[in-house]
């Protein structure tokens, strides 16, 4: 129904409009009639009134032209008349002018003639006087004249002399000043070259010296800090300084480092340590449960370094070569919280270096000019031996560069203590653990709970453990020793074979296993507590005899992935394969000393009391 009257509403609209337009149109054409009429009328008129107009401006200018035509002829007739009256008086009165000036010249020009003559008179007398005086003066001056010319023949014979003499001192003075020029210049340019040969000999001298303080300096740093092995960086007030970042901060990075001043060791320069802080997140990240902080270590192109870093207790050793661009350093390491000390609020982060390795290139340097004395006779040599005598500045090599490497190891000592120890260890035949107290064991450890001695080297292997089950050994499946057994077994790492005897008091029992995993192998009914235990000491003595050993080595090996500033081009980096290549190393290490293959068995629970070791070679 709303849409029905919409679309009548607009259809009216329409209509009206339409109407409107078509009565606009008729008025407008009535008007453009209307007007049409009344400007043909208009124009009519106009026309008549302008035809009327031009009729009585004719008129006009004719009646002003024959008004002023009257006008002017009769001016010019009173002019007439006026001039010619003025011209009749203007004659009389010259008329009378005239004479009056005629008597008054004659009467002047008889004054001027006595006067004249009398003049004439007086200068006649006085010319006469004048005659008489003119003629003295002209004797006297012809006197004069000679006197005059006299005079100025010595004057410039004097004058000739005079210039003569000043014309040879000019000359003189002239041929002095150009000598002394001349000298002076020659002077100049000796005194120049001298200077100028001694001021560059002086400043490749001086040069040359400078450079070899720069040296000197930088050799003596590098000497300083040769010795240097181990870099604590302290951070003071820890807890306030050093925190996880915020959330806005994690938009940018996941984490925030602080820096440390940049620092010299093991003749390696510009090193810095580098503490990132990270935030927890959930999801977990990996390795979000062992720590959150790391330390990196900064250090220039071309340097190799085997190193350890450490924060408070915790400590990682790397080996890296460093490319100059960036760092490298551990993973989550440990929570920085609980490596701040307490008693002092500071985070004490190290970092010690084990084994530096340091390319350096240097080019090959000119010889040293010769001092001015060895030059002086070096070139008198040349002048009297030009065959045999050799460069002025000594023999110059070839260009090129020098390769040197710098290579400080500060684990050497490490090194050989490790290769002593395993020497010594191979040694070891016979090992003794005592147990006191052995008369409270089995209150003190219940049926599957173990006693586990520390580890121990015996025979070349490393990482030997002994655990001993005073009740008896149990497992998951409530299979275990016998009621009032003991149990002793013997644990070793991966790749371990053992020929060895046990012994627990006076009883022993023989064993040969290989260990393909790490694991522990013995007895679990290995004898009676009682029949062991020493009454009169109250304790247990335990032994591993060893009669033959030797272990298999496996090092896993793995190409790493392509770091930041690796070296090699695009080519070869897109021609390796996508993951690491692994491949093994194998080491057999036998130990020849001097018989029962038994059970396997894991440690399911174990507790350390006070115990001795004994070593016997």
């Amino acid at each position: 129904e709303f849409l029905r009257k919409v679309e009548k509403a607009n259809k009216a609209t329409e209509r009206v409009s339409e109407d409107s337009k078509a009565y606009a149109d008729q008025t407008a054409d009535g008007v453009d009639k209307k007007l049409s009429a009344g400007l043909t009328d208009l124009q009519d008129q106009l026309r008549e009134w302008q035809d009327f107009f031009a009729e009585q401006l004719a008129e006009t200018d004719a009646a002003l032209k024959k008004a002023l035509a009257d006008e002017l002829t009769a001016l010019c007739g009173r002019l007439d008349q006026e001039m010619a009256a003025d011209r009749s008086d203007v004659a009389d009165a010259l008329v009378q002018a005239a004479e009056v000036m005629q008597t008054g010249l004659n009467t002047l020009q008889d004054a001027l003639t006595a006067s004249l003559d009398e003049l004439t008179r007086e200068c006649n007398a006085r010319a006469q006087a004048t005659d008489a005086s003119l003629a003295e003066v002209r004797q006297a001056l012809r006197e004069r004249e000679k006197e005059t010319l006299r005079h100025e023949e010595r004057t410039q014979r004097d004058s000739v002399e005079i210039w003569l003499k000043l014309d040879r001192l000019a000359e003189l003075v002239s041929e002095g000043a150009e000598k002394a020029l001349e000298d002076t210049k020659s002077a100049s340019r000796e005194a120049a070259e001298k200077l100028s040969e001694t001021r560059g000999f002086h400043d490749n001298r001086l040069g040359h010296l400078d450079e070899l303080t720069t040296k000197l300096r930088a050799g003596l740093s590098e000497v300083q800090n040769v010795s240097t092995r181990r870099i604590q960086w302290i951070i003071k007030n820890a807890s306030k300084r050093v925190r996880q970042p915020l959330e806005h901060h994690m938009k940018v990075q996941k984490h925030v480092s602080w820096f440390s001043p940049t620092f010299d060791a093991a003749g390696c320069h510009g090193l810095q340590l580098e503490l990132q802080v990270y935030r927890a997140i959930d999801p977990p990240v990996e390795g979000q449960d062992v720590g959150d902080c790391a330390v990196f270590l900064w250090a220039c192109r071309g340097t190799q370094l085997v190193y350890r870093l450490a924060v408070g207790g915790k400590a990682q050793t790397l080996e890296k070569r460093f490319n100059g661009r960036v760092p490298y350093g551990t993973a989550r390491l440990c929570f920085f919280v609980d490596q701040i000390n307490r008693e002092d609020d500071t985070l004490v982060i190290s970092a010690e270096l084990l084994e530096a390795i340091r390319d350096l290139e240097a080019p090959i340097e000119k010889a040293l000019p010769m001092p001015r004395p060895a030059r002086d006779a070096h070139e008198a040599l040349i002048e009297s031996d030009d065959e045999n005598a050799g460069p002025v500045d000594g023999p110059q090599p070839l260009e090129g560069h020098l390769l040197f490497q710098q290579h400080i190891n500060n684990r050497l000592f490490d090194q050989v203590k490790d290769q002593v120890d395993s020497m010594k260890c191979r040694m070891v035949r016979s090992v003794e653990w005592r147990i006191e107290q052995a008369s409270i064991l089995r209150r003190c450890f219940g049926a599957g709970e173990a006693m586990c001695s520390t580890s121990f080297d015996a025979a070349g292997i490393q990482g030997l453990q002994l655990v001993f089950y005073p009740s008896g050994y149990t497992d998951s499946r409530d299979l275990g020793a016998a009621e009032g057994c003991c149990s002793l077994f013997l644990y070793a790492p991966a790749g371990a074979f053992l020929k060895c005897t046990l012994h627990a008091g006076k009883e022993r029992r023989d064993a040969t296993h290989s260990f393909d995993h790490p694991g522990a192998f013995g007895r679990m009914n290995f004898c009676r507590l009682e029949s062991c235990t020493d009454e009169s000491t109250d304790s247990i003595l335990i032994r591993l005899e060893v009669d033959e050993a030797h272990q298999d080595v496996v090092a896993k090996a793995a190409h790493q992935p392509p770091q930041p500033g690796d070296r090699r081009s695009l080519s070869e980096q897109a021609g390796a394969v996508t993951g690491p290549i692994g491949s093994a190393v194998t080491w057999l290490q036998f130990v020849f000393l001097f018989n029962l293959i038994l059970f396997v068995f894991p440690i399911s629970c174990c507790y350390f009391v006070d115990s001795y070791f004994y070593f016997e070679p």
